[in-house]
C-alpha cells in the first residue's frame, strides 16, 4: 500500500514540476479557434478558407447562402458522430478493463464504422460544395489552393529554422 502512495506522490510532484516549466508554443496562437490546426482540408474555416475567398471566386448571394446552410449541417453531424466516438471510448475502456474481450472487438467495430462514415461524409460535402462551383469558379479555387499550399511549405520552413535557433 505504501508502494501505490508513493508512487502516486511521485507522479502528481513530477507533473507539477513539468507544468510549472511549460512554455508555451509561440506558432499555437496563430491557430486560436480553428478545428484542426495545420490540418489540411477544404472545410477548416468554411470551404478553405471560404469566408476570405469567397469575393476572389466571385460567388453569388445564393451560392454563399447554400454553401453557409450546408456548412453548418456538416458541422453538426460531425460534432455528434465525434460525441458517438468518444461514449464509445469510454464504453471501450470498461470492457477492457472487465476482460470483456467481445464487447471490446464489436466496440471497437462501431468506432471504426463511425470514422469510416466520417471520412466518407467527409468526402460526399467536399464533392457537394465543389459542385455548386462554376467551372471558372472550380479553376481559380484550385489557383487560390496551389498558392495557399505554397505558402503552408514556407511558413513551415520558417517555424524550423526558428526552432533551430533557439535549440
Amino acid at each position: 500500500m505504501k508502494k501505490i502512495t508513493i508512487t502516486i506522490v511521485m507522479v502528481f510532484t513530477l507533473m507539477a514540476v513539468l507544468t510549472a516549466f511549460e512554455e508555451p508554443c509561440e506558432e499555437m496562437g496563430r491557430f486560436e479557434g480553428k478545428m484542426h490546426p495545420g490540418e489540411e482540408h477544404m472545410m477548416r474555416e468554411g470551404f478553405g478558407g471560404f469566408d476570405r475567398i469567397h469575393e476572389e471566386l466571385e460567388l453569388t448571394e445564393k451560392q454563399v447562402e447554400t454553401m453557409e446552410e450546408m456548412r453548418l449541417d456538416y458541422q453538426k453531424e460531425m460534432i455528434g458522430m465525434h460525441a458517438e466516438i468518444d461514449i464509445l471510448m469510454v464504453d471501450k475502456h470498461f470492457a477492457m478493463k472487465n476482460h470483456d474481450f467481445d464487447k471490446t472487438k464489436k466496440i471497437t467495430a462501431k468506432m471504426f464504422d463511425l470514422k469510416k462514415s466520417q471520412t466518407i461524409k467527409k468526402i460526399e460535402h467536399h464533392e457537394t460544395m465543389w459542385n455548386l462551383l462554376t467551372p471558372e469558379q472550380q479553376e481559380k479555387a484550385e489557383e487560390l489552393m496551389k498558392d495557399r499550399t505554397r505558402h503552408k511549405k514556407i511558413l513551415q520552413k520558417k517555424m524550423m529554422q526558428k526552432k533551430m535557433i533557439h535549440q
